[in-house]
């Protein structure tokens, strides 16, 4: 009876740590995109309406950034599982 609880407890281990890594696939390559998006926005918004390259550059990236967790759900990273 204890061996069947043990391998139904790391079951369901294997089964959320894989789905995790499903909903975290290639997070550089996400982070090298968000950047140069940020970076490129910023650079036009600072050009377009004359603000400072950095400041415009910055809020540009902080709007990505606060974009992207509202889309993709914030930071829960708790594998959904069907029971």
């Amino acid at each position: 009876f204890e061996g069947n609880i043990i391998s139904l407890v790391e079951g369901k281990v294997r089964q959320t740590a894989s789905v995790s890594t499903l909903h975290q696939q290639n997070p550089l390559i996400k982070a090298y995109v968000l950047g140069a998006l940020g970076y490129v926005l910023g650079l036009i918004v600072s050009a377009a309406i004359d603000l400072p390259a950095g400041a415009a550059i910055v809020w540009s990236l902080a709007a990505i950034a606060c974009l992207y967790f509202v889309v993709t759900g914030g930071l829960n990273t708790k594998a959904k599982t069907k029971d």
